[in-house]
């Protein structure tokens, strides 16, 4: 599909001004900016404000912000192509009771924060009595609906519409079977609603929505609608927007209507309308970032990028770290709360699919992320085989933001520094195998949606060796964190042969030996300012390592690194061990 506002994320992955490092966008999505107040303050001319009731949205207005979309916009504001995952049920806003879904029943989907509120919930126990008509009303059954779900049910049928998707009630939530499967289909769910309404306001579901007439409390709009017109337009600095499950939500959503700061905001693929607009709405291409609901390196984006080409993996890992900075309840939920996402990643540019957020189709490269700050381990409360602990050696074992450094060399070119992909010098120096509990055996890696239906535990035969940090070798790059590493040779001394990476560095005490595996192979140079504390410099052949620590049997990434191989082949040689890397 062709997006007016789509960025072609390859072109920045040259020419990069000296100095600077390889491009990240994750940080765009917390920005605020003066955009907003500039925008209100000059831009506003441009069109005749509509008068906004200070107590009540005017539901015209919406009806004419859908109706226009549906058509007048055409693909740029359809459902992805090759989506096909639909929910099991949906919520009859005028019976008030469950209904099964079916292909041409037409639904809003909520996007909401779930915080710590009691509420009823669909069970395998009363989901006959969930369709039968009025199951939902709390004042005819003991039933408890927070508000922002009862809300919404009204001000769907306010709008004229008849069903509405709410996880809480839609997915039924002790058949883990069904929920599973509704889980890891949630972003085409949210991809092919009529629109998605998202509570933006308050901090849980009992917030409510405001300014619906019939159905919720009036709003209250300041005399200086300028004032809340800023306000409303940096969504960003809501509960709603720093949560890892509303992500998906925000990101695979075609359609959507923002609850937020007493107004109301519509984002499609082409437009952008807040009520002071009316009808008269402003092409997204044409609004800064800070105007928009989603930033601009939106999921499309990313599915119309080849990122199997040179130099276009970085933008996945770009992706990941607009994810990975949220927060989540249950830090165990990483998986299950990006599973919707990599289900639509391998249905359409990953077509290896992706295992434990990690794409087969470059496994070995993509095990090579380094943390750009201190990571917090995500470790589930309550572990078990049901939901195992996310693995250490991908990004969804971690919170914070990462970097593909290893994607990259660096090259001088005059003034400028010009990075360049190592992937396709790349080659894999391991064949990587999981325990499929189905039928307990080792198994080449494939597609796989979710985190608790594989051991997180990868099984190999690979190169295993020790280098040494010598404490008085430490370095710093303009880039990354990084130290010398040092190789035991055969006459007895020491060599300098590579680098380590990562954000435990400053956990190395004195001379240290650490355990590295080889995984892959690579050309390349090291970071110029490196280069000259080695006795080579330029373009080597080297081995890309993952530096671990033992616990039994098993083996924890605690960073990578990348030794000089014709050192490595000489001094340690092919010192061959099964591990178990969890």
């Amino acid at each position: 599909m062709n997006y007016s506002d789509q960025i072609a994320l390859a072109d920045s992955l040259a020419d990069v001004d000296a100095g600077s490092s390889p491009p990240r966008y994750a940080d765009e999505e917390a920005q605020i900016s003066g955009d907003v107040a500039r925008w209100w303050e000059r831009d506003t001319a441009d069109f005749a404000k509509y008068p906004v009731d200070p107590g009540w949205i005017d539901l015209d207005i919406v009806r004419g912000w859908i109706d226009t979309c549906i058509s007048d916009h055409g693909p740029s504001c359809w459902a992805l192509e090759g989506i096909d995952g639909a929910p099991l049920w949906l919520i009859d806003v005028d019976l008030l009771c469950l209904v099964p879904a079916s292909s041409h029943l037409t639904y809003v989907a909520l996007s909401y924060v779930w915080g710590d509120v009691p509420t009823s919930e669909t069970t395998m126990a009363n989901l006959a009595d969930m369709q039968e008509p009025g199951a939902l009303s709390e004042a005819k059954n003991n039933i408890s609906i927070p508000k922002t779900i009862s809300h919404a049910i009204g001000f769907v049928q306010a709008l004229g519409e008849r069903y509405l998707w709410v996880d809480k009630f839609c997915i039924c939530q002790d058949d883990e079977e069904s929920k599973s499967a509704q889980i890891n289909i949630m972003g085409d769910i949210y991809n092919r609603a009529l629109f998605t309404l998202i509570a933006a306001s308050g901090w849980d579901a009992n917030h409510g929505l405001r300014g619906v007439k019939g159905v919720t409390d009036p709003r209250n709009l300041s005399p200086n609608t300028g004032e809340d017109y800023v306000k409303s337009l940096q969504p960003q600095s809501s509960i709603w927007y720093s949560r890892g499950w509303t992500f998906q939500e925000l990101y695979m959503s075609t359609r959507k209507l923002m609850f937020h700061y007493q107004t109301v905001i519509w984002e499609c693929g082409q437009h952008v309308w807040h009520e002071v607009h009316g009808c008269q709405g402003f092409a997204k291409a044409e609004l800064p970032l800070s105007l928009r609901i989603t930033p601009s390196r939106q999921l499309q984006d990313l599915i119309n990028t080849n990122l199997l080409a040179d130099g276009q993996i970085g933008a996945f890992y770009d992706f990941v770290n607009a994810y990975n900075l949220r927060d989540l309840r249950f830090p165990a939920d990483a998986s299950r709360a990006f599973a919707g996402i990599m289900s639509i990643l391998s249905k359409t540019v990953l077509m290896g699919g992706l295992f434990w957020g990690i794409p087969v189709d470059f496994f070995h490269a993509a095990l090579l992320w380094i943390p750009r700050e201190p990571l917090k381990r995500r470790q589930p409360e309550n572990p078990g085989p049901t939901w195992p602990d996310p693995p250490s050696w991908s990004w969804l074992g971690w919170q914070g933001r990462i970097w593909s450094h290893n994607w990259y060399s660096v090259r001088y070119t005059g003034s400028q520094n010009t990075w360049q992909t190592l992937l396709a010098h790349l080659e894999p120096e391991c064949e990587w195998r999981y325990m499929n509990h189905d039928n307990m055996r080792l198994e080449p890696l494939g597609p796989q949606v979710g985190g608790n239906l594989y051991s997180p535990c990868l099984r190999a035969r690979a190169r295993v060796g020790s280098l040494r940090f010598v404490e008085d070798s430490t370095t710093f790059s303009s880039y990354v964190e990084a130290r010398q590493l040092h190789i035991l040779t055969k006459d007895g001394t020491y060599e300098r042969c590579g680098i380590l990476l990562g954000d435990d560095l400053w956990s190395l005490v004195g001379d240290t030996d650490i355990e590295c595996v080889v995984i892959s192979r690579c050309t390349g140079g090291f970071l110029p300012s490196l280069e000259p504390q080695y006795p080579f410099s330029g373009v080597q052949d080297y081995y890309n390592f993952l530096w671990v620590n033992r616990d039994g049997d098993a083996m924890y990434r605690r960073g990578i690194g990348r030794v000089v191989r014709r050192l490595w082949d000489k001094h340690i040689g092919d010192t061959f061990q099964d591990i178990q890397l969890c």
